[in-house]
């Protein structure tokens, strides 16, 4: 059974075309029967005219960070209601709770005027709830819902399930499509790290994420809609009404409704986002207005849906880059600096080799990453890998790191609503199992956010967490800008979170010289085992600024004086959430690859 989850491509799964006739609602609410004339004004329009307009050989974008979850929702919502002919989707997670439900209900309303909504979201993480998916691909004829990589022919999967079909066919259960994109009208584009859940718009009462999408219009959109249809004409995206268990549901004379699914808390909150998102003049203000003029190189990348089992195609064949051969792309340009954030800062092994060839080529390059400590991250899985990892990336490849806090200081201007959802009651009965919980009042906050800016001049943002899942398994999406003004907005944006009050610093631990050579060399060893890594010295540690000192680097003399040294977990608040790491860590880095 081991050496058949090794098999080196998914075999046909379950599904099947439904017996009876499928025939969705067709309600048409928009009565001169043109969607253009009943779509909301939006001030994206004249910039979408102008980029029109340029000549072939002085193209140029616009594009914009959007850093702030609520109105990153804000704007979906807007572009939804904006759409005049299509809306493209592509999802990790969509979750039935408020936001991800009303989200799904504009797309429906967007339907029922005459635009064409195509969306596919990976299996794993949609819905989850067979009869709820059944009432939303009943909404409308002009709305189609496909799923992608169904483990059992099903759209709700137990862990059993998941485990026996691991068991058999694990290459091809383990492969997912993480790619995030909202295209509307093949014209402007939202990709990114947001997924269609409550925590990623500051919604939730328990924990939120920190993350970042990027808005673009521009030639460059073509390629991200090609990108779309390779996907939705890929054999493993399939129609959510073929599954087995949603076709149980829409033969039943009774189907749950969308339109009253969740009775979130989140939901009163959602009434103001809703009643902004077409005004015309605050969209004009909170994005039209920022937008950067973008006449440099601007590049899409994204892996085909085969990843990894078809292997690379060949150039002529497919003109779109892998998101793996855009960041080497990007990454060997790199002199000066390269400032990373990712939630999980795992290499593989071609990652820290292309880092210390870099680092021998360019000695003085200077690479920061900001990433998730234990207290911040929603998987302490991964945090257990990253350890393993930390005396490798500070001794031998030179990097910066900073570990975000669970609640850092500037917490107020990352997520505005934040006071709002810290009066909220049951903050911490409500939190997830993966996430661990930290010795702060209010929601906790983790990093969600997958970009990089190399020397000022390139600003890269995507869906790819810098982990081996990313480049091994999942699919990816990305866009590169060659522009100094994006690159050093989005270098501020990282470097913010940096800052000692949102941070801790990892550096090494102050040992006497000798012990320090010896304890070194058996650290080395018992991290570099994928089993019984039980050395329990530390290399590193996290350090806090002291109150009223200066933050210097840990290469600093002066560093142990200005830092006081946390420790390893420092804020977490369940000892049994430390035990579980440090025994993973102990014996689960073979799973390093998949992490």
């Amino acid at each position: 059974m081991l050496l058949l989850g090794c098999a080196p491509a998914p075999e046909p799964l379950g599904w099947a075309s439904p017996d009876q006739p499928f025939k969705p609602r067709y309600i048409d609410v928009c009565p001169v029967h043109d969607a253009r004339n009943c779509a909301v004004a939006t001030p994206f329009r004249p910039l979408i005219n102008e980029v029109k307009a340029s000549p072939k050989n002085r193209s140029f974008h616009y594009v914009n960070l959007l850093e702030i979850g609520e109105e990153a929702l804000l704007l979906r919502l807007h572009l939804i209601r904006s759409a005049q002919k299509s809306i493209y989707i592509q999802q990790y997670i969509w979750a039935s709770d408020a936001s991800g439900l009303l989200i799904f209900r504009e797309l429906v309303e967007a339907a029922r005027r005459g635009v064409e909504i195509k969306i596919i979201s990976d299996q794993i993480s949609t819905v989850g709830d067979a009869g709820l998916m059944a009432s939303m691909v009943m909404a409308h004829r002009n709305l189609e819902f496909k799923i992608y990589n169904p483990t059992s022919g099903e759209l709700e999967s137990s862990y059993v399930e998941l485990a026996l079909s691991g068991l058999v066919r694990l290459s091809g259960v383990n492969q997912r499509m993480h790619n995030k994109l909202m295209l509307v009208d093949e014209e402007i584009a939202v990709l990114g790290g947001r997924n269609h859940e409550d925590k990623y718009f500051d919604l939730d009462q328990a924990y939120n994420f920190k993350d970042r999408d990027i808005l673009v219009i521009g030639p460059v959109v073509r390629d991200m809609v090609l990108s779309f249809f390779e996907f939705w004409s890929y054999e493993y995206a399939v129609p959510a009404h073929y599954l087995k268990d949603v076709q149980q549901h829409l033969q039943s004379d009774k189907l749950p409704t969308f339109e009253s699914a969740s009775e979130s808390e989140s939901a009163p909150e959602l009434e103001d986002v809703k009643r902004k998102a077409s005004s015309a003049a605050l969209v004009e203000d909170l994005f039209v207005s920022k937008m950067f003029r973008v006449a440099g190189r601007v590049t899409f990348y994204a892996d085909s849906p085969g990843k990894p089992f078809e292997g690379p195609k060949p150039d002529n064949a497919r003109p779109i880059k892998s998101s793996y051969q855009g960041i080497y792309e990007i990454g060997f340009i790199a002199k000066d600096s390269i400032v990373l954030q990712t939630p999980y800062l795992i290499l593989t092994e071609e990652a820290f080799e292309g880092l210390r060839f870099l680092r021998a080529k360019h000695p003085d390059l200077q690479i920061i990453a900001s990433t998730n400590s234990l207290a911040s991250i929603d998987h302490f899985l991964a945090y257990s890998i990253m350890i393993k990892q930390r005396k490798r990336l500070l001794q031998i490849l030179g990097l910066q790191v900073f570990e975000f806090k669970p609640v850092p200081g500037d917490v107020r201007e990352m997520i505005p609503r934040y006071d709002r959802l810290s009066r909220t009651t049951a903050q911490r009965s409500r939190r997830s199992k993966e996430q661990t919980p930290a010795k702060r009042d209010g929601p906790i906050v983790g990093l969600h956010g997958k970009s990089v800016a190399i020397d000022d001049r390139i600003a890269f943002v995507g869906s790819h967490n810098f982990d081996p899942r990313s480049e091994i398994f999942d699919t990816q999406i990305a866009i590169a800008i060659w522009d100094q003004k994006v690159a050093t907005a989005l270098k501020a944006n990282i470097l913010r979170d940096t800052e000692p009050q949102n941070s801790w610093v990892v550096a090494r631990q102050q040992k006497p010289p000798v012990i320090s050579s010896i304890t070194g060399v058996i650290e080395s060893i018992s991290r570099s085992l994928p089993v019984l890594d039980v050395w329990p010295f530390h290399y590193s540690a996290n350090f806090e600024l002291r109150e009223g000192e200066e933050p210097v680097p840990p290469d600093h003399p002066l560093f142990y004086e200005r830092y006081i040294n946390r420790g390893q977990f420092p804020d977490v608040d369940e000892p049994e959430k430390v035990i579980q790491t440090v025994l993973t860590r102990y014996m689960g880095g073979f799973a390093t690859p998949v992490m």
